[in-house]
């Protein structure tokens, strides 16, 4: 995702509310595919993609199966499919089923945001009981380690806040990231609802 990204969450009371949020640049990488399978999913062959897993990706440009290309470029909204990193050569884009699609020809792209490193970075969770500024309702941070955990090599912030204690039912968040620079910027901001 990159900055500004409004996400909303519903948890139950007494669960833990987990969040992973992944950190992109606004730029996106595009890596030529080579074949595409019909199946459910369908493994898309891009030599050395580079695609962290679990990150989201659009199909652009296929000859043959044109089903699976994104009606828009660059991809937004509907576009972007969710993906799983098969291996260093091969992604599966797990929300899709090509199986009933024309056969794969040739060319197309396989289009990703390009992650944002996340080395030497830190973050913050400020959640409050109003936007911007209204009161602390609870604060997480990655450093000192306290609910949020940032991982490099996956290039994300996973959160985590355990809800069983908390006296609010609904919170408004703003997520930093502090890179190695010393550069802020704010991935995702939002609500979460305590049901």
């Amino acid at each position: 995702m990159s900055c500004d990204t409004t996400i909303d969450f519903c948890v139950r009371t007494g669960a833990t509310f987990e969040a992973v949020f992944q950190c992109a640049t606004d730029e996106l990488t595009t890596v030529a595919i080579t074949a595409i399978t019909k199946a459910a999913p369908p493994v898309i062959t891009a030599a050395a993609h580079g695609m962290p897993d679990a990150w989201e990706a659009a199909v652009v440009s296929a000859g043959g199966m044109t089903r699976i290309n994104a009606e828009n470029y660059p991809p937004r909204g509907r576009d972007w499919k969710r993906a799983r990193a098969a291996s260093i050569n091969t992604v599966e884009l797990s929300d899709c089923n090509s199986a009933g699609y024309s056969a794969y020809t040739s060319g197309g792209f396989l289009v990703y945001s390009t992650p944002k490193s996340l080395a030497g970075a830190t973050a913050r969770m400020v959640i409050r009981d109003a936007p911007i500024d209204g009161t602390v309702l609870a604060t997480l941070t990655s450093s000192p380690a306290a609910g949020l955990t940032v991982n490099d090599s996956a290039k994300t912030i996973t959160a985590a806040l355990a809800t069983a204690a908390l006296t609010w039912s609904t919170g408004y968040y703003d997520l930093e990231v502090t890179d190695s620079a010393g550069v802020i910027t704010q991935p995702a901001t939002g609500t979460i609802t305590i049901t």
